[in-house]
């Protein structure tokens, strides 16, 4: 038998081969730098705080292809590349997601967070915490 050639997905700048998003959150009222990566079969890197100790972490693949799902159902790919402006104390979220649907990255800032992405963004901060 004669296997499928997996369909090489397009690159996305920042997002590391294999992964299929890549979530960061800086800024606040104590300058923070956390990132979250996330490969299609679950597989994570959290990395958080000062350290910045990378963390492995493994989520059921439903729950990728669900944030991944949220984030078609958002018209996160229809998206302009940055949302808003960084504000004060603010966080500014990068997303960069990699599927069979396209590529993108998308910026946006507290206070300019598109309506339809902020369920989104609640789920990548509840996974970036976990």
């Amino acid at each position: 038998m004669f296997r499928k050639k997996a369909k090489k997905l397009p690159e996305v700048e920042g997002l590391p081969e294999g992964a299929v998003l890549r979530f960061v959150r800086t800024g606040g009222m104590r300058p923070t730098n956390d990132e979250l990566v996330l490969v299609g079969d679950g597989r994570a890197t959290i990395t958080r705080g000062i350290r910045r100790q990378p963390i492995e972490r493994t989520f059921a693949p439903e729950n990728v292809r669900q944030v991944l799902g949220e984030l078609v159902l958002a018209g996160f790919f229809d998206m302009d590349g940055e949302i808003g402006e960084q504000v004060p104390d603010g966080y500014a979220y990068e997303i960069a997601v990699r599927s069979g649907g396209g590529a993108r990255t998308v910026v946006t800032y507290d206070g300019s967070v598109p309506p339809a992405l902020a369920p989104v963004l609640a789920t990548l901060r509840g996974m970036l915490r976990s």
